[in-house]
């Protein structure tokens, strides 16, 4: 129950009813809990047999460049399974979660985003997260590519649309950053608190939840709205 809450799912719909969103992703289809069950047991046992760099860095190969396809425009879709590769990294390394965060946020390389994945905890992993997901709080530099994010943001609400509950903390997590980062305040609280519904743990929904109730916006629009 949420207790009156909007879901996620409905704020999204009412952003794009209002022209937000193009909707071209609108999709019935569902990536059942089993299928993901199955992936979780096949990235674990990777990491346990290979090693949890190797592992990462070998699974997020299989999906870069589709992602990177949808996110350029090179594609309009991806198939259910690039999804479900998506929903299941993330959910088991905030690495992952964070490449997905950047990819779409600032374009970051896909060499990088790999890099990112497999060593976490190097100096150069730890400076990119850092500075580029502090940057919607201090930076007065407007995204770069609004079309990519917008991509993004999509592709992440049908994501969420798509898994079962048990799944989507970390694509509602990024996708309620992304519209806070884009101003889409009440979306983005939805989101955010769906995720804590979850798991109350959840740190960077947290922190985003806790953004908007504040009414802590994006120095990037706060500039906007001073010129």
């Amino acid at each position: 129950m949420n207790g009156g809450r909007e879901t996620c799912d409905e704020a999204m719909t009412r952003k794009q009813r209002r022209g937000g969103m193009t909707g071209r992703h609108a999709d019935g289809g569902v990536i059942d809990e089993d299928t993901l069950d199955g992936l979780q047991r096949e990235l674990r046992a990777h990491r346990r047999a290979q090693g949890a760099s190797m592992a990462d860095r070998r699974w997020f190969c299989r999906i870069v460049d589709d992602w990177e396809g949808l996110l350029a425009g090179a594609v309009r879709t991806v198939d259910d399974d690039v999804l479900a590769f998506l929903c299941v990294g993330m959910g088991e390394t905030m690495a992952m979660r964070d490449a997905i965060l950047l990819s779409i946020m600032d374009g970051t390389a896909a060499d990088e985003l790999i890099e990112l994945v497999a060593n976490p905890h190097s100096a150069q992993s730890v400076a990119l997260v850092c500075d580029t997901l502090t940057q919607g709080f201090r930076s007065a530099k407007p995204p770069a590519d609004r079309r990519r994010m917008m991509r993004g943001i999509e592709a992440l609400a049908l994501l969420v649309s798509k898994v079962p509950q048990s799944y989507a903390v970390q694509p509602l997590t990024v996708l309620g950053y992304m519209l806070w980062w884009t101003g889409s305040d009440e979306p983005a609280m939805a989101c955010s608190l769906q995720a804590l519904g979850i798991d109350p743990d959840c740190t960077l929904a947290a922190i985003v939840a806790n953004a908007v109730s504040r009414g802590v916006r994006p120095f990037w629009i706060v500039h906007d709205e001073r010129e």
